[in-house]
């Protein structure tokens, strides 16, 4: 069975799911290695879920669908020279 695949750009209707699979990112422990050499410190939570609704007010994040549902997420940021920034790449 074929799947429906859209990319454009992120709606307020994609917030919670974006916000489920970018909460957890960096999960303690996961990056053993790292967390070791920075002693463990909890500086590595993500920040897509905590400013998800900001971008989608401004209309600078994607998403792509499959059969409707919100499977990744990328932030444009266009820079004052009008070169483009992109962050927050996260695949569920």
């Amino acid at each position: 069975m074929s799947k429906h695949v859209v990319f454009d750009r992120g709606t307020h209707s994609d917030v919670d799911e974006i916000k489920r699979f970018t909460s957890n990112t960096w999960r303690v422990g996961y990056y053993n290695d790292l967390y070791r050499t920075i002693g463990n410190t909890g500086t590595m939570d993500d920040y897509v879920d905590k400013i998800i609704e900001k971008w989608v007010e401004e209309g600078s994040v994607y998403v792509l669908r499959v059969d409707g549902s919100p499977v990744a997420t990328i932030h444009f940021d266009k820079l004052s020279d009008g070169s483009i920034m992109l962050s927050g790449l996260r695949v569920d």
